[in-house]
């Protein structure tokens, strides 16, 4: 097997017998990481991650990225032979938390982020759409060359959670208090918010919904002290919702990803299956209780 230093990175290709197919290694000189990968079709794969020190390496890959920053942040894509075969360089705080990278069935990549509070500033993106990234969540949409596709800018607001469709069609989720600045167009409502919208493959808005709800985000994320599990995603027939500690006087809404409001049963004790027949989709399953509001997303199949 192969030796890696403590600080470096790497990734490793298998086929489907679990065969070693490639290997390579992430470093520079005091250290470098990867925080996400993207699987796109037939062979390649797009990853996002960090390197500290002067110089990016990556094994057999000519080093080509540099940095004056404490830190820099890259982006690759990798074909069917395993190579990289485009590698951008950009400028920010960075955190596995904070990045995520998603591919679609025509080996575009998406890279967003997910970040609350900070500074960003991205040389790379800049180049392309002359925005100052203050404080701002994105996604940008890159072919299979590298070359800039379209691009998304939430300010004022929260990116929660984001659906790449295999068609390349956009989901995502943000909250925000008040308003929310999407690409330049202000959206409003009172309050603490869900803000829910769709996007064609040119990242033109297709349709947007704003949900006013006491919610801190979506998914995984919840202000509630209860720790509460959504099962099976997908589903078909049925959701089952169980509590870990008894709720009381708790209620659990469902929407769709239009803002409108499917279901709603009140919730007691540490258990409810919901035999509610529903549409194939993508929902938003609200649980309130005096413990707090969570919300979580489910695939009915």
């Amino acid at each position: 097997m192969y030796a890696i230093a403590e600080s470096d990175g790497y990734w490793a290709k298998f086929d489907t017998y679990g065969e070693l197919i490639k290997f390579k290694q992430i470093y520079s000189s005091i250290g470098a990481g990867i925080f996400d990968v993207g699987a796109g079709k037939n062979g390649h794969f797009s990853y996002v991650g960090y390197f500290n020190g002067d110089t990016l390496y990556i094994d057999d890959f000519p080093p080509t990225l540099s940095t004056t920053a404490e830190t820099g942040n890259f982006v690759a894509h990798v074909d069917d032979s395993d190579t990289e075969t485009w590698l951008f360089n950009f400028n920010g705080t960075f955190g596995p938390d904070r990045y995520g990278i998603e591919m679609d069935s025509t080996n575009n990549t998406y890279l967003y982020t997910l970040w609350e509070q900070g500074y960003y500033y991205n040389a790379f993106l800049n180049s392309f759409v002359g925005a100052d990234l203050n404080g701002s969540n994105y996604v940008v949409k890159m072919d299979a060359a590298g070359n800039f596709l379209c691009f998304l800018q939430i300010s004022q607001g929260q990116l929660k959670d984001i659906d790449i469709q295999e068609n390349g069609q956009i989901y995502i989720v943000a909250n925000f208090e008040d308003f929310l600045i999407l690409n330049g167009t202000t959206y409003t409502q009172p309050g603490n918010s869900l803000f829910i919208a769709a996007f064609d493959l040119n990242c033109n808005t297709s349709w947007t919904s704003l949900i006013s709800n006491p919610v801190t985000g979506t998914n995984e994320v919840s202000n509630s002290r209860n720790d509460i599990s959504i099962y099976p995603n997908p589903a078909h027939d049925e959701i089952n919702i169980s509590a870990k500690e008894p709720i009381t006087h708790g209620r659990v809404n469902i929407f769709n990803l239009t803002g409108e409001l499917i279901l709603s049963e009140s919730f007691n004790g540490s258990h409810i299956t919901i035999r509610e027949k529903l549409v194939s989709g993508i929902y938003l399953i609200q649980m309130a209780c005096r413990e707090g509001i969570l919300v979580k997303k489910i695939f009915i199949e």
